[in-house]
Order: structure tokens, then sequence, then C-alpha cells
């Protein structure tokens, strides 16, 4: 690399204590007589490395916030994007970067409760039970949110068939409508989906045991 260029990588905080490269920027320095430490000004970007300085900020600050991702993340049996089934609920802001809203319902909120955030991903909950993620719900849409296996609200059984085989443990909700489970009894974490009159997929859960609980807290 020539004396008077510096290449800088611009960095971007993800919603995970990481981060992620948003790109690489060389800046054209002026000659410098003295022999002192070359040091970036403004006065010496090249008029293209200035216009792509901004769009990476523009990046970076998108990344710091980055609640688009989290709409298209896959929810799984022990995670849904960076939130992790047995993770301090004091964490989701933590690592979300995002407020979310507590809603006690009913019973001891203490021991169970839902919180949620329409930034980080419409029409998802969280339950919290003894002050730990125990799982992530999906009631209703509109919602870009997919298992692992590609399954969303508004797939078939078919579709669940396809993507899991005839593993299912089916059961029925406190109002007689079907549920489909997967569960991994060595990892104590599964998947349930709940089937509307048209055998499609009106809702899905992924956590611990808490997915069992088919009247929220209850």
């Amino acid at each position: 690399m020539p004396e008077n260029e510096l290449s800088l990588t611009i960095l971007a905080p993800t919603r995970r204590s990481c981060y992620q490269t948003c790109g690489v920027l060389t800046m054209r320095e002026a000659p410098v007589e003295d022999g002192s430490e070359v040091s970036a000004r403004r006065g010496d970007l090249m008029p293209q490395n200035a216009l792509l300085l901004a769009l990476i900020l523009a990046i970076q600050a998108s990344a710091a916030t980055g609640h688009d991702l989290p709409r298209t993340a896959m929810l799984s049996g022990d995670r849904f994007g960076p939130l992790i089934v047995g993770m301090p609920e004091k964490a989701i802001e933590r690592v979300t970067g995002l407020r979310f809203h507590r809603d006690d319902g009913i019973g001891n909120p203490r021991a169970c409760h839902h919180d949620d955030s329409d930034r980080f991903a419409p029409n998802l909950r969280v339950m919290v039970r003894r002050g730990r993620i125990a799982r992530f719900s999906i009631y209703s849409g509109p919602s870009l949110i997919k298992t692992t296996t590609g399954i969303g609200l508004g797939d078939s059984t078919a579709d669940l068939l396809r993507a899991y085989g005839d593993r299912f443990e089916r059961s029925t909700d406190a109002g007689g409508a079907p549920i489909w489970v997967i569960w991994d009894k060595a990892a104590g974490r599964g998947l349930r989906f709940d089937l509307d009159e048209h055998g499609r997929v009106g809702a899905m859960h992924g956590g611990d045991r808490s997915i069992w609980l088919t009247e929220g807290c209850a």
C-alpha cells in the first residue's frame, strides 16, 4: 500500500455483543513533511472516499439499531435471532438495543409474563418465567418469521410433514383445536404449531417445556 494511503475497516455492532465488518475505506493522505504520525483529516479525503464514508456510516447506524433483521430471523426450539431460551430477562434489551413492553397478564407476573417490541419483531411475544426466557410465540400475522426449516404462519399440514416428517406429537388445546409438537426430549426444547380450522398454521411457538402451555402462562 502506498505510504500516503490509510486503510480503515469500518465495524458495526450487531445485536449480539460482536461486530460485523461493514466495509473497508481507503483514505489518501497528503504527504507529511516532518515525519510525524499520519492522521486522518477531513480535507484529506478524496471526494469519492468521502461519499463512501457517509454510506458506510449510514450502514453502521442501521446495524446499531438493526430492527429490520429479526423480522426474517429464524425461530427454533432454543432461540430467535440473538435471544436464547434460558437467557435472563434483563439481557433482552441489552442484546437487542431496544426497549420491550412488559405484559403482566393475569396471575403472578413474577412467575410468568410476556415481553414484546414491534420494533424488534412484530407480533412476537417472549415468555419470561422465573426471570428467564422460556419461549417465543407468534400468535398472529403479518409476520415473516419462519422456523429453520422454512415453516411460517399459513403453511399447511402437508408443509409441516414435508419439513419435519411424521415425528409430531399431536394434541389439542383447551378449545379442542389441534396442535402439533416437535419435541427434543434430550435437549428439553421444541416447536409447537397451532392449526386453524383450515388445517393451516395459525400460531407457532419455540422454547422449553413452556411450549406445552396452551393458555399463555397457564
